[in-house]
């Protein structure tokens, strides 16, 4: 009982990142911006392992904006919980198409991410790829976090983070970034956001019920 107790209060009370597979039967929704790139996401937990939704995303490359829309399938390959903390590993990608300087083609996308928590910690690393004739683009970043004071499912909760991010479709200089952030948890709602050198930014809102 004290160990279901420990890892509810894990997964429940301060959940660090935004987990592409939640739990059964629950829907996420998040709304993403920074340089160069704009993006929405909706996935529903339909079993302990996979998740199904949909992705909107645009991003600046070439002098003109490029847009992608796909289907989405999300897979927990491995998840590891213990009393004080989680760990996962996923994939996830799709096809769909994407609209570039008034053309419309087919898209894919894959991605795979891993991360590790505790309620006063956590790692995380993706890699992403976008698929398409003419526009072959991809990023990766790795995050690191911190919590300067434990907080509970009814407290509001505040990561510090540090990103590093490099982005192929970036302007050069921006290319390689690495971004001080702030994250703000609230039940099942989280804001975060983060500014750093040559104007680079981000911001995340996300809900999960």
């Amino acid at each position: 009982m004290k160990y279901l107790l420990s890892l509810l209060a894990l997964i429940i009370a301060l959940p660090a990142h935004a987990h592409p597979v939640s739990y059964k039967g629950g829907t996420m929704v998040m709304l993403g911006a920074e340089t160069d790139r704009y993006d929405a996401q909706a996935n529903f937990t339909f079993s302990r392992h996979f998740a199904v939704g949909t992705s909107y995303m645009q991003i600046h490359t070439g002098g003109a904006y490029a847009n992608f829309a796909f289907p989405q399938l999300n897979w927990l390959v491995k998840r590891w919980n213990n009393p004080d903390s989680q760990a996962n590993v996923y994939f996830y990608g799709g096809l769909g198409f994407r609209n570039y300087k008034d053309t419309n083609k087919v898209a894919g996308f894959v991605g795979a991410e891993a991360d590790y928590e505790t309620r006063r910690f956590y790692t995380s690393i993706q890699q992403m790829s976008l698929l398409s004739d003419g526009i072959n683009a991809y990023r990766t970043y790795v995050k690191v976090g911190g919590a300067p004071y434990l907080a509970d499912y009814k407290q509001v909760a505040t990561w510090l983070i540090f990103k590093t991010e490099y982005a192929s479709y970036m302007k050069p200089e921006q290319k390689l970034s690495f971004i001080p952030g702030l994250r703000l948890f609230y039940k099942g709602w989280f804001v975060e956001g983060g500014y750093g050198v040559y104007g680079v930014w981000y911001a995340n809102l996300m809900a999960v019920f």
